[in-house]
């Protein structure tokens, strides 16, 4: 819904790693998200909301 936050910690798994969404989730043009590569990785995804048919992800990549 509208005004909603989520937020995704990603544990990766190996090489390649790949990851796909809809056409609703927008991301920042020319920095499509691509998983950090390699075992034991975290990545965290937030989605936000401003209405009830797209959401927008903002990404931060391989925490130590």
């Amino acid at each position: 819904g509208a005004g909603q936050t989520a937020n995704l910690l990603l544990t990766t798994a190996g090489f390649p790693a790949t990851a796909s969404f809809s056409t609703n989730i927008k991301q920042v043009s020319g920095s499509r998200y691509i998983p950090s590569s390699g075992s034991g990785n975290l990545d965290l995804l937030s989605f936000v909301t401003f209405d009830s048919s797209t959401a927008y992800l903002v990404q931060s990549k391989k925490f130590v």
